[in-house]
């Protein structure tokens, strides 16, 4: 098994400007990588998150600048929060969202 010290991880290298990412909510966030995703953001430029809902500061409105954030459920921030638009959507139309 190899362990990696995730502020050692070069996200550059596996994700690019345009990419769409999502990974798990609430206790199954990855939190290590999903916190050097944001502070890497400005390093691999514009990228779509597809979250929900979420216990960690990861969906910070700060981040808007770089990653445009997708949820099919609401956040712990109230939307008056949010500076940058967010894409709202219904679950079941989930998959139709990603489509160009």
């Amino acid at each position: 098994m190899i362990v990696a010290d995730p502020d050692g991880v070069d996200l550059t290298a596996f994700i690019r400007r345009g990419d769409a990412l999502m990974w798990g909510q609430a206790a199954a966030e990855p939190t290590a990588l999903t916190s050097a995703l944001m502070r890497q953001r400005h390093a691999i430029g514009g990228i779509e998150a597809f979250i929900g809902a979420t216990w960690s500061q990861t969906a910070d409105p700060a981040f808007a600048d770089c990653v445009r954030f997708r949820s099919y459920c609401g956040t712990p921030l109230p939307i008056g929060a949010w500076r940058k638009p967010v894409a709202w959507t219904y679950y079941r139309a989930t998959t139709r969202s990603w489509e160009p």
